[in-house]
């Protein structure tokens, strides 16, 4: 058994490694689609008090999430209706300032 050991133990290390970056990498990717939040819109609501609603909690200012949320849904003038959903992309929001400077200014 030793002999094997010797013999093959850099393969079983690489496959073990391989194995957890595996695991790591879909449970990365996994985390990533949860941070998106879908809001649905009720009556009287605008994209102002549902950012505002919002803005603490991900610690932006209210102006920059209505740009956040005017771009990922294509809402630039228009009005929202209740009953629409709106999603709140979970990316930007926890992004750095300049990050989220840099998401905005693509298009």
């Amino acid at each position: 058994m030793l002999t094997l050991w010797r013999k093959y133990s850099f393969i079983i290390i690489f496959i073990f490694i391989t194995f957890l970056m595996g695991i790591y990498i879909v449970s990365s990717k996994t985390s990533t689609d949860q941070t998106h939040l879908t809001v649905t819109v009720h009556e009287g609501d605008s994209l102002w008090s549902i950012s505002k609603q919002y803005a603490e909690e991900y610690g932006i200012p209210t102006a920059q999430l209505v740009q956040i949320i005017e771009k990922e849904n294509q809402l630039y003038g228009k009005v929202i209706k209740s009953g629409e959903q709106i999603v709140i992309p979970g990316e930007y929001v926890k992004s750095s300032p300049t990050q989220l400077r840099m998401a905005l200014k693509e298009e």
